[in-house]
């Protein structure tokens, strides 16, 4: 039996044009991106202790490697 290769676009677009630190941080929001898991859960142990208290907006930039196989 042969089968044949199904190559599929993403379900998203890459967003690669789009800098959303720089766009949030133009309309006043702060932003951090995050590259790695020790950057986030670093970023998150800063962040969740005094966000009931916080009074501004945060952007996380969290960069995620695209899963091939997912399916919506």
């Amino acid at each position: 039996m042969r089968r044949a290769l199904i190559v599929r676009k993403t379900p998203w677009p890459p967003f690669t044009e789009v800098d959303m630190g720089g766009l949030a941080r133009s309309l006043g929001c702060p932003a951090r991106r995050v590259d790695s898991y020790d950057e986030l859960t670093a970023a998150l142990d800063e962040v969740l202790p005094s966000l009931a208290a916080r009074e501004e907006s945060l952007l996380l930039d969290v960069t995620v490697t695209v899963d091939p196989d997912f399916q919506p």
